[in-house]
């Protein structure tokens, strides 16, 4: 089964490099507000990314010719440093790879192949991107073994090829994988595969003191802090499970939230120093992120509006709530339904609900967990019965992400 995920990686990769040879770079749109704080951090030992952005803006497409820097840049409130709204997340999970990089360019210069130790150069943003497609796969994979609790190999090795071909994964994945939904698919793929582990065979998460439980919280910790760094509104997918904990073992889960602070920690710290505050967040401090309000809403929009609906672009998730109500593990359900509904909410608040340019809901990526377990839940109950929608519904997905990338639709 191994080989399945090596030849995803293989395809991924091969696609995206291809991509990069005919634009002439791997990193763009929000990719690059991600990217600044490595360049940054590891060159200039700082948060000003005045230079970042203006190399950029000298940059343009082969294609378009329009320049690389797709957003307006703005300056902090003290009128010094160029705001970036954008997660540093991201940019945590990136720098092994960022340095893979340089070392590579290292490399390249030491057998006589000119390349820019710049950090800017081809190398740091290939590894990046081949890093990106890595985490995804390594998700993929880790749903696949969470699926094995629940259903047969074959079932769910068959739940993740469909969630890659029938969802917008398949966007995000193959051809545009520089940006942070798959760190964060990652991040909650690994945060939901420890908290299974957490819970005993009662189905209950007590704390008894052993060493692996303290290991286990403190990883649900670290993973949880840096999720919400990488995108901050995965905080309602998290939410309900640091609420069961809390009810199920009081203070004792106390080594949680001092990790989820400390991961968190590198986020307050550039709010701090961007923001002028480490509580103003910088989606709410800028105009290029748009603005948020509950009332009135946008849940219909979200959920069945031809401009990127979650349902509507993607019906296999359809097709895996209803495999939910077959889903064994009532308590898990529970608690990424909730997530779930939450995402839904804070998403139809945000001005720009739809995503921006999104091939489909993107902001519901992270939910693939739940998704992924509604899937095979469903397969395993109708077995071939329910595979003609299934089919149809990957199909569908297939031909949207041609149109999408041929700008027959946007």
């Amino acid at each position: 089964m191994k080989k399945v995920f090596l030849l995803l990686f293989i395809l991924a990769s091969l696609i995206y490099v291809i991509r990069f040879n005919y634009t002439g770079f791997g990193v763009y749109g929000d990719g690059l507000g991600y990217y600044a704080y490595d360049r940054s951090l590891v060159f200039d030992r700082d948060l000003n990314f005045q230079n970042e952005y203006r190399f950029w803006q000298n940059q343009h497409s082969k294609i378009s010719g329009k320049p690389r820097l797709s957003f307006a840049v703005q300056i902090n409130p003290s009128g010094k440093l160029p705001l970036n709204h954008w997660g540093i997340g991201s940019a945590v999970l990136w720098l092994p790879f960022y340095l893979l990089g340089h070392a590579l360019a290292a490399v390249l210069n030491f057998f006589k192949i000119n390349t820019a130790l710049n950090g800017y150069s081809w190398p740091y943003e290939l590894i990046i991107g081949e890093g990106n497609i890595l985490l995804g796969v390594i998700a993929l994979y880790l749903l696949y073994i969470t699926g094995l609790r629940y259903a047969s190999k074959k079932i769910s090795a068959a739940g993740v090829l469909l969630l890659v071909f029938g969802s917008n994964l398949l966007f995000y994945l193959m051809y545009e994988p520089v940006t942070s939904h798959l760190p964060a698919l990652f991040l909650f793929t690994v945060f939901i595969y420890i908290f299974i582990r957490l819970k005993n065979d009662s189905g209950q998460a007590r704390m008894t003191g052993e060493k692996k439980e303290l290991f286990r919280l403190l990883g649900l910790g670290v993973i949880g802090g840096l999720l919400i760094a990488t995108r901050l509104e995965s905080a309602v997918l998290i939410f309900p499970f640091f609420v069961y904990l809390i009810r199920q073992n009081g203070l004792r889960v106390w080594p949680l939230f001092a990790a989820f602070f400390l991961a968190f920690l590198p986020q307050l710290i550039s709010w701090q120093i961007l923001n002028g505050a480490w509580w103003k967040i910088s989606y709410l401090n800028t105009t290029e992120a748009g603005g948020f309000s509950l009332f009135p809403g946008h849940v219909m929009e979200v959920l069945f509006s031809p401009r990127h609906g979650l349902f509507l672009w993607t019906p296999l998730f359809v097709l895996s709530l209803w495999g939910l109500k077959y889903f064994s593990n009532k308590g898990i359900e529970r608690l990424l339904l909730t997530g779930f509904i939450l995402q839904i909410l804070v998403t139809s608040g945000w001005s720009q609900w739809w995503g921006g340019s999104s091939f489909g809901a993107r902001f519901f990526l992270t939910c693939l967990p739940l998704f992924f377990l509604g899937l095979v839940s469903l397969i395993k109950q109708y077995k071939y019965k329910v595979m003609p929608l299934i089919t149809t519904a990957v199909f569908y997905n297939i031909l949207l992400f041609v149109l999408y990338i041929f700008k027959i639709i946007v």
